[in-house]
């Protein structure tokens, strides 16, 4: 295998910018799962959420950077850390600002449960009346809507193969979390709009296993495998105030897209349901 090239001089980098369609980053060199860019925005910073984990080293300029909902004054020489999935950009930077970026690792990122040794796989139809007894059994709570004959149907379509999983297992081949989507969004409109939109439905992880970070884990591969198949949007609800959700769904990438009244399904605190979305890749 040929290695990476040794240097990439500041200079040498920014005499390639804008690229030949007027982009404000140029790769310097890859090794592996590993690459170095240089990215010089101007005006303004279009940047949608990465795969993978990334440093920026900031060469010249300052201002300021959004990651998540934090915001950060930066100048040159700052080094700053994103994790694969999460919503960022820079703001207010002044016109000299430019910075080395450095993408590592898998698509999804180095999650936290990842040493763990779990075991992601998809789930076979069979599995399908094993996992609802989860559901079922560790899934109520006061966020989660799960009407009898809805959970009935969905792990139904499971089984027929209109709906899929992906699981978390442990060495033993015991189930430590799952979640499920439909790869064909289940409103007809917004098909009809989005021909190629998916939704994402239950996501549990089991008590013994929870604080891990699997079920972000298990959210940003199933979000991989679906824009690997040219699916997107992509969408996923919650209860407008379930707070660990949100996050692990900030984590992911997906952003909130509207929140409105639903006391049918939200019975608890403000009664109210916010739709998040990851964009399509073109988007």
């Amino acid at each position: 295998m040929t290695p990476a090239p040794l240097q990439a001089t500041l200079h040498a980098m920014h005499a390639r910018l804008p690229g030949p369609d007027g982009q404000r980053f140029a790769e310097a060199f890859r090794h592996g799962s590993m690459s170095v860019e240089l990215y010089a925005p101007q005006g303004h910073d279009p940047q949608q959420p990465h795969l993978q984990d990334e440093l920026y080293v900031v060469a010249s300029g300052h201002g300021t950077f959004l990651r998540d909902q934090e915001r950060i004054a930066f100048q040159a020489g700052d080094v700053l850390f994103v994790p694969a999935g999460m919503l960022h950009r820079f703001e207010q930077f002044s016109d000299d600002f430019q910075t080395w970026v450095i993408f590592w690792g898998p698509r999804g990122g180095e999650a936290v449960g990842q040493h763990l040794d779990y075991t992601l796989r998809p789930a076979q139809p069979h599995e399908a009346p094993q996992l609802e007894t989860l559901l079922r059994q560790y899934g109520p709570n006061p966020w989660n809507y799960l009407p009898d004959e809805g959970v009935r149907q969905h792990f139904a379509e499971l089984a027929a193969g209109q709906a899929e999983a992906l699981l978390a297992c442990t060495p033993e081949g015991e189930v430590a979390g799952f979640v499920t989507w439909l790869s064909r969004h289940p409103d007809a409109e917004r098909r009809a709009r989005e021909p190629h939109s998916a939704y994402i439905g239950e996501a549990l992880v089991l008590p013994a296993h929870a604080g891990k970070g699997l079920g972000g884990a298990l959210l940003r591969a199933v979000r991989d495998r679906l824009l690997a198949a040219g699916q997107g949007p992509l969408y996923i609800e919650r209860h407008e105030e379930n707070a660990a959700s949100a996050g692990m769904m900030r984590q992911a990438g997906f952003v909130p897209l509207l929140t409105f009244d639903d006391p049918v399904r939200r019975r608890h605190g403000s009664k109210r349901t916010t739709e998040c979305v990851y964009p399509a890749p073109d988007a």
